[in-house]
């Protein structure tokens, strides 16, 4: 049996206003692959608790450390919003990997 997975919220700066990453991984001192994950909605509805059954999934089956961005939305936060948080998702994992 697989232990249960850690899950945590981290805030880091977005580019219009602070984002949450809610990381998932299984707790391990091994590398693991990360899967970098977006919820879909396109750019103006969707959120975090969206991606709890695919991002639980991914980091218990692959497994893998799974960060799923909660990036800021259109139309409060138009373009380019949203690519800068992914962007800013990106470095904070390469930073944090």
């Amino acid at each position: 049996m697989k232990d249960a997975l850690e899950i945590s919220d981290i805030t880091i700066a977005g580019y219009a206003k602070d984002i949450t990453l809610r990381s998932y991984r299984q707790p391990t001192d091994s590398v693991l692959p990360i899967v970098l994950y977006f919820h879909g909605g396109g750019f103006v509805s969707g959120g975090l608790n969206d991606t709890v059954e695919t991002a639980t999934m991914l980091a218990t089956r692959i497994p893998a450390w799974v960060v799923a961005v909660g990036y800021s939305l259109a139309p409060a936060f138009p373009f380019p919003a949203a690519t800068e948080d992914a962007y800013r998702a990106l470095e904070w994992v390469a930073i944090n990997a």
